[in-house]
């Protein structure tokens, strides 16, 4: 509140100005070369920021990538040879079992071939 002639003044006195209007009466109060010296410094923060962000994203996204690709090809190759591995293993173990009849496995040993079909058994 301003003081004039030991008297307060109201709001009402007071005029209403603009966010604009108050940032231009700010203009005045500094020279020209300390205007154009923030001017300057404000334009090459903002292309600095912006020319960071872009080309950071750009470098984010080329390294994410890479790293996926470069870890998830070796990785997949593994899981495949891996289940490659184990159904030779397995097949192995059936044919295993089926020469022997199971005895390799340690159970009780069963013919391959428990049925033989003959024409001349008359069942049928």
């Amino acid at each position: 509140l301003f003081i004039q002639n030991n008297q307060m003044a109201s709001f009402d006195d007071i005029e209403d100005e603009t966010f604009f209007e108050r940032v231009c009466a700010l203009k005045e109060m500094f020279p020209e070369p300390v205007q154009k010296t923030i001017s300057t410094a404000a334009s090459t923060t903002a292309w600095t920021a912006k020319t960071c962000y872009t080309y950071g994203s750009r470098l984010l996204w080329i390294l994410s990538s890479s790293a996926l690709i470069l870890a998830l090809v070796p990785q997949y190759e593994s899981d495949q040879d891996q289940l490659a591995k184990q159904q030779a293993d397995n097949m192995r173990m059936q044919h295993q079992q089926m020469l022997t009849g199971g005895a390799a496995t340690g159970s009780r040993a069963v013919p391959a071939i428990n049925f033989i079909w003959s024409e001349t058994s008359g069942d049928c």
